[in-house]
């Protein structure tokens, strides 16, 4: 994997086909299929993360915290392809591994700001 002269993005067949995968297979007839199993398979596996970590998650709400889950790890790996700085990379795993897990935390105990009125944290 390398860097492109001008810019902090990585080039190279590696990261070039997980762009690919991750924001435009969905969108191709031919990949389609390839793609939803793909992003099944990580909401899966998210969703046994989740369980690791040992917060309760009410069930009805556990396919959306998966899906939200393996979105902003593959999203993030996205963007820190994008615009990351090669020489920061061991940085990155460290904020984004912390990322997902504060995310766990915040589902399974939830705090909300307290700009947040009572209407706009309670189910009807």
């Amino acid at each position: 994997m390398t860097s492109s002269p001008n810019s902090k993005t990585r080039t190279g067949p590696r990261s070039d086909a997980f762009r690919l995968l991750w924001r435009q297979a969905a969108h191709e007839p031919a990949f389609a299929a390839f793609s939803h199993n793909f992003r099944k398979t990580v909401g899966e596996y998210a969703e046994r993360l989740i369980a690791l970590d040992g917060r309760v998650i009410e069930p009805q709400m556990m396919r959306w915290c998966a899906a939200a889950l393996a979105a902003h790890l593959l999203e993030g790996m996205s963007a820190w392809l994008d615009d990351g700085d090669p020489s920061l990379d061991d940085k990155y795993i460290v904020l984004q591994v912390c990322g997902l897990f504060a995310m766990i935390d915040a589902w399974g105990d939830p705090h909300p700001p307290e700009w947040m009125t009572p209407e706009t944290t309670t189910a009807p």
